[in-house]
Protein backbone atom coordinates (compact mmCIF):
# COMPACT_ATOMS: atom_id res chain seq x y z
CA UNK A 1 0.00 0.00 0.00
CA UNK A 2 2.40 2.78 -1.21
CA UNK A 3 0.00 5.63 0.11
CA UNK A 4 -0.51 4.20 3.79
CA UNK A 5 3.53 3.80 3.88
CA UNK A 6 3.73 7.48 2.48
CA UNK A 7 1.63 8.29 5.13
CA UNK A 8 3.30 6.42 7.84
CA UNK A 9 6.61 7.89 6.96
CA UNK A 10 5.82 11.43 6.83
CA UNK A 11 4.40 11.05 10.30
CA UNK A 12 7.42 9.38 11.35
CA UNK A 13 9.72 12.17 10.07
CA UNK A 14 7.25 14.95 11.61
CA UNK A 15 6.87 13.30 15.01
CA UNK A 16 11.05 13.07 14.76
CA UNK A 17 11.00 16.33 13.87
CA UNK A 18 8.93 17.81 16.68
CA UNK A 19 11.30 15.85 19.60
CA UNK A 20 14.18 18.23 17.82
CA UNK A 21 12.71 21.43 18.95
CA UNK A 22 13.08 21.23 23.19
CA UNK A 23 16.30 19.59 22.13
CA UNK A 24 17.24 22.43 20.07
CA UNK A 25 16.34 24.99 23.13
CA UNK A 26 18.60 23.14 25.38
CA UNK A 27 21.65 23.00 23.40
CA UNK A 28 21.43 27.17 21.95
CA UNK A 29 20.82 27.78 25.64
CA UNK A 30 24.22 25.52 26.42
CA UNK A 31 26.12 27.38 23.71
CA UNK A 32 25.44 30.73 24.79
CA UNK A 33 26.73 29.82 28.31
CA UNK A 34 29.80 28.52 26.79
CA UNK A 35 30.23 31.71 24.57
CA UNK A 36 29.58 33.88 27.93
CA UNK A 37 32.11 32.10 30.16
CA UNK A 38 34.59 32.13 27.35
CA UNK A 39 34.18 36.04 27.38
CA UNK A 40 34.10 36.56 30.84
CA UNK A 41 38.15 36.33 31.26
CA UNK A 42 38.63 39.14 29.08
CA UNK A 43 36.10 41.17 30.52
CA UNK A 44 37.38 40.80 33.96
CA UNK A 45 40.75 41.38 32.86
CA UNK A 46 39.78 44.90 31.11
CA UNK A 47 38.06 45.82 33.97
CA UNK A 48 40.87 44.91 36.42
CA UNK A 49 43.33 46.95 34.47
CA UNK A 50 40.86 50.45 34.55
CA UNK A 51 39.97 49.52 38.27
CA UNK A 52 44.27 49.70 38.70
CA UNK A 53 45.08 52.44 36.40
CA UNK A 54 42.37 54.69 38.57
CA UNK A 55 44.19 53.81 41.98
CA UNK A 56 47.37 54.76 40.46
CA UNK A 57 45.97 57.96 39.36
CA UNK A 58 44.75 58.79 42.73
CA UNK A 59 47.98 57.48 44.42
CA UNK A 60 49.56 61.04 43.35
CA UNK A 61 52.44 62.02 41.41
CA UNK A 62 54.00 59.04 42.36
CA UNK A 63 51.73 56.66 40.28
CA UNK A 64 51.48 59.80 37.66
CA UNK A 65 54.83 58.95 36.84
CA UNK A 66 54.45 55.31 36.02
CA UNK A 67 51.78 55.73 33.58
CA UNK A 68 52.72 54.85 29.86
CA UNK A 69 54.48 57.68 27.79
CA UNK A 70 51.73 56.87 24.63
CA UNK A 71 49.04 58.47 26.95
CA UNK A 72 46.43 57.19 29.65
CA UNK A 73 45.50 53.62 30.40
CA UNK A 74 41.88 53.97 30.00
CA UNK A 75 42.57 56.05 26.68
CA UNK A 76 44.74 52.78 25.61
CA UNK A 77 41.98 50.26 26.95
CA UNK A 78 39.20 52.15 24.50
CA UNK A 79 41.52 52.54 21.43
CA UNK A 80 42.23 48.21 21.93
CA UNK A 81 38.10 47.69 22.13
CA UNK A 82 37.40 49.91 19.28
CA UNK A 83 40.49 48.36 17.33
CA UNK A 84 38.89 44.59 18.01
CA UNK A 85 35.17 45.69 17.50
CA UNK A 86 36.06 47.16 13.88
CA UNK A 87 38.04 44.11 13.28
CA UNK A 88 35.07 42.14 14.19
CA UNK A 89 32.50 44.24 12.47
CA UNK A 90 35.05 43.50 9.06
CA UNK A 91 33.47 39.38 9.64
CA UNK A 92 30.08 40.45 10.55
CA UNK A 93 26.93 39.74 7.68
CA UNK A 94 23.26 40.78 8.50
CA UNK A 95 20.25 39.76 6.60
CA UNK A 96 17.27 41.72 7.05
CA UNK A 97 13.50 41.03 5.72
CA UNK A 98 10.26 42.43 6.07
CA UNK A 99 6.77 41.64 4.83
CA UNK A 100 3.39 40.75 5.06
CA UNK A 101 1.62 37.31 6.12
CA UNK A 102 -2.07 35.62 4.88
CA UNK A 103 -3.84 34.01 6.86
CA UNK A 104 -4.16 32.14 10.11
CA UNK A 105 -1.13 31.68 12.38
CA UNK A 106 -0.32 27.26 11.54
CA UNK A 107 -2.93 27.38 9.21
CA UNK A 108 -3.02 27.22 5.53
CA UNK A 109 -1.85 30.41 4.32
CA UNK A 110 0.78 32.32 2.33
CA UNK A 111 3.59 35.76 2.77
CA UNK A 112 5.76 37.70 0.75
CA UNK A 113 8.74 39.63 2.31
CA UNK A 114 11.39 41.98 0.58
CA UNK A 115 14.99 41.11 2.31
CA UNK A 116 18.46 42.66 2.22
CA UNK A 117 21.62 40.74 2.69
CA UNK A 118 25.37 42.05 3.63
CA UNK A 119 28.12 39.66 2.93
CA UNK A 120 31.47 40.54 4.28
CA UNK A 121 34.40 40.09 2.74
CA UNK A 122 35.89 36.70 2.22
CA UNK A 123 39.17 36.58 1.14
CA UNK A 124 39.40 38.11 -2.30
CA UNK A 125 35.63 38.23 -2.63
CA UNK A 126 34.15 41.55 -2.00
CA UNK A 127 31.37 43.04 1.00
CA UNK A 128 28.18 42.51 -0.97
CA UNK A 129 24.94 44.19 -0.54
CA UNK A 130 22.29 42.43 -2.11
CA UNK A 131 18.25 42.25 -2.37
CA UNK A 132 15.56 39.63 -2.35
CA UNK A 133 11.77 38.32 -2.70
CA UNK A 134 10.89 35.35 -1.13
CA UNK A 135 7.40 34.00 -1.61
CA UNK A 136 5.79 31.55 1.17
CA UNK A 137 3.26 28.76 0.90
CA UNK A 138 2.09 27.01 4.72
CA UNK A 139 -0.14 24.70 5.58
CA UNK A 140 0.65 24.34 9.30
CA UNK A 141 4.20 23.45 9.81
CA UNK A 142 5.02 23.03 6.43
CA UNK A 143 6.08 25.67 4.43
CA UNK A 144 7.62 25.79 0.41
CA UNK A 145 9.69 29.35 0.11
CA UNK A 146 10.95 30.76 -3.11
CA UNK A 147 13.13 33.19 -3.32
CA UNK A 148 13.62 35.62 -6.60
CA UNK A 149 16.65 37.72 -6.45
CA UNK A 150 18.60 39.90 -9.21
CA UNK A 151 21.79 38.27 -7.74
CA UNK A 152 21.86 34.53 -9.11
CA UNK A 153 23.29 33.13 -5.91
CA UNK A 154 20.30 34.33 -3.84
CA UNK A 155 17.66 32.23 -5.83
CA UNK A 156 16.07 29.31 -5.15
CA UNK A 157 13.98 27.48 -2.50
CA UNK A 158 13.60 26.29 0.81
CA UNK A 159 11.35 23.18 2.38
CA UNK A 160 10.35 23.53 6.20
CA UNK A 161 9.08 21.18 7.91
CA UNK A 162 8.57 21.82 12.14
CA UNK A 163 10.48 24.40 11.56
CA UNK A 164 13.40 22.23 10.11
CA UNK A 165 14.30 24.32 6.84
CA UNK A 166 16.68 23.42 3.89
CA UNK A 167 18.66 24.11 0.85
CA UNK A 168 17.43 27.88 1.37
CA UNK A 169 19.94 30.35 -1.01
CA UNK A 170 19.67 32.65 1.85
CA UNK A 171 20.31 30.98 4.66
CA UNK A 172 21.36 27.78 3.81
CA UNK A 173 20.17 24.58 6.15
CA UNK A 174 18.49 26.28 9.40
CA UNK A 175 16.84 25.38 12.57
CA UNK A 176 13.47 27.91 13.96
CA UNK A 177 12.44 27.30 17.34
CA UNK A 178 9.15 28.83 18.60
CA UNK A 179 8.95 30.75 21.07
CA UNK A 180 5.36 31.93 20.59
CA UNK A 181 4.07 29.54 17.85
CA UNK A 182 3.22 31.27 14.96
CA UNK A 183 4.52 34.53 16.48
CA UNK A 184 8.00 34.95 17.44
CA UNK A 185 11.09 32.32 16.75
CA UNK A 186 14.84 32.24 17.31
CA UNK A 187 16.69 30.89 14.11
CA UNK A 188 19.81 29.17 13.51
CA UNK A 189 21.40 28.94 9.82
CA UNK A 190 24.52 27.80 8.52
CA UNK A 191 24.70 30.87 5.74
CA UNK A 192 23.22 33.34 7.91
CA UNK A 193 23.79 32.76 11.65
CA UNK A 194 21.94 33.49 14.45
CA UNK A 195 18.11 35.56 14.45
CA UNK A 196 15.46 36.48 15.46
CA UNK A 197 11.74 36.46 13.39
CA UNK A 198 8.81 37.83 13.90
CA UNK A 199 5.59 37.14 12.40
CA UNK A 200 2.05 38.16 13.57
CA UNK A 201 2.89 41.94 14.11
CA UNK A 202 -1.03 43.97 14.05
CA UNK A 203 -1.76 45.14 10.38
CA UNK A 204 -3.84 48.37 10.39
CA UNK A 205 -6.70 46.34 8.74
CA UNK A 206 -8.32 42.82 8.36
CA UNK A 207 -5.79 41.31 11.47
CA UNK A 208 -5.18 38.24 12.33
CA UNK A 209 -5.74 37.72 8.52
CA UNK A 210 -3.44 40.21 7.93
CA UNK A 211 -0.17 40.40 9.22
CA UNK A 212 3.12 41.81 8.82
CA UNK A 213 6.26 40.18 9.66
CA UNK A 214 10.28 40.70 9.96
CA UNK A 215 13.78 39.19 10.62
CA UNK A 216 16.69 39.96 12.27
CA UNK A 217 20.04 37.46 11.29
CA UNK A 218 23.64 38.10 12.20
CA UNK A 219 26.57 35.70 11.10
CA UNK A 220 29.51 35.97 12.32
CA UNK A 221 32.85 33.56 12.71
CA UNK A 222 32.25 33.30 16.34
CA UNK A 223 28.57 32.70 15.95
CA UNK A 224 29.18 29.66 13.84
CA UNK A 225 30.77 28.12 16.41
CA UNK A 226 27.37 28.14 18.17
CA UNK A 227 25.17 27.41 15.34
CA UNK A 228 26.80 24.87 13.10
CA UNK A 229 27.34 22.26 15.91
CA UNK A 230 23.68 22.88 17.17
CA UNK A 231 23.08 22.52 12.87
CA UNK A 232 24.83 19.38 12.94
CA UNK A 233 23.15 17.48 15.63
CA UNK A 234 19.94 18.20 14.09
CA UNK A 235 21.16 16.90 10.84
CA UNK A 236 21.73 13.79 12.73
CA UNK A 237 18.43 13.83 14.44
CA UNK A 238 16.43 13.98 10.80
CA UNK A 239 19.23 11.49 9.04
CA UNK A 240 17.92 8.98 12.16
CA UNK A 241 14.21 9.90 11.39
CA UNK A 242 14.71 9.36 7.92
CA UNK A 243 16.39 6.28 7.84
CA UNK A 244 13.53 5.04 10.75
CA UNK A 245 10.99 5.92 8.02
CA UNK A 246 12.74 4.41 4.97
CA UNK A 247 12.85 1.02 7.02
CA UNK A 248 9.22 1.22 8.51
CA UNK A 249 8.35 1.94 5.05
CA UNK A 250 9.78 -1.09 3.90
CA UNK A 251 9.23 -3.71 6.84
CA UNK A 252 5.06 -2.20 5.58
CA UNK A 253 5.77 -2.80 1.96
CA UNK A 254 6.62 -6.96 2.35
Amino acid sequence: MPGCSTQWSRFRGRRAAAVVAPIVVLLALTAAARVALAAAPAARSASSDLLARSDAKSAGPLATSRAPAGGSAPEAVRRSLWKRFKSSAKKTGVVVTAGIDLGLPLGAGGAVCQGLKFSPRDGETKAKLRTFTQVQASLGLIAHKRVFSPSKSLRGFENQIVGVGRSSPVYGDRVLVPIIPGVIMVGASRLGGLGLSVSGLPFPFFYPVLRTTASFYVSHPGLARVSNPLLDRVDRVVAGARKLGRASRARMQR
